[in-house]
């Protein structure tokens, strides 16, 4: 393959793997309080924890304004599930502070409290449908693994790359569904100990084709 195919291959294969994994978790359907919370909380609990236990802090805080105005000390019991009290004391200030801007971009959601930038570009991407790409180990994996690429500058500037053609190809809707994709290719077949004969990626991977000739990095 060329470069340019080896792109198309993976972004079409991450496509199809984001699509077919939609609507396995509540947040990937629910409004857009539902996926705010899930993107807050996803950034420290599994996503195993976050589906048993986010309907339950709906149940209590059904609304933006309900959160809002809460007292942190309700909604750290509230939310006993996520751990990391501090972080989760100041839910009710990030919803006050979210609902006081009509327009946020990623870079200005990272500025409030507890929220990094992870779960702001998380936020941008499936709350806000702005042209984000998280990167999580589960991406590091993913995107760095079949393209070869060894540091963090590279795999966020792979990032940045995947973006621009996604928009340029399909919108943030495609966006969405290539991210999706990553991730579940990163909980599965491409985990921390890779299951190559099980991913669809592996006819260009250069991590899976370098396992079979005993070059591969990890």
């Amino acid at each position: 393959m060329t470069s340019d195919q080896r792109w198309t291959f993976l972004l079409g294969e991450l496509g199809a793997a984001g699509r077919r994994e939609l609507g396995r978790y509540m947040w990937h359907e629910g409004d857009e309080y539902v996926r705010f919370l899930a993107e807050f909380f996803l950034r420290r609990s599994n996503r195993s924890t976050v589906q048993r236990h986010l309907l339950g802090f709906l149940d209590t805080f059904p609304s933006f304004e309900d959160l809002a105005d809460a007292d942190p000390e309700d909604v750290v019991a509230a939310a006993r599930w996520a751990g990391l009290r501090k972080r989760v004391a100041r839910l009710p200030e990030v919803a006050r502070e979210f609902l006081s801007r009509e327009t946020w971009s990623s870079d200005d959601l990272e500025h409030l409290p507890h929220l990094g930038r992870y779960a702001s570009q998380g936020i941008a991407l499936y709350v806000l449908d702005q042209p984000a790409f998280p990167v999580d180990n589960n991406v590091r994996r993913v995107v760095g693994r079949y393209l070869g690429l060894k540091s963090e500058e590279e795999v966020l500037g792979a990032a940045a790359v995947i973006v621009e053609r996604v928009m340029t190809e399909g919108g943030v809707g495609l966006l969405k569904d290539v991210h999706r994709g990553a991730l579940a290719l990163g909980w599965r077949p491409c985990a921390r100990k890779p299951r190559c004969e099980a991913c669809p990626l592996a006819c260009a991977c250069d991590h899976a084709l370098g396992r079979r000739t005993g070059s591969a990095v990890a």
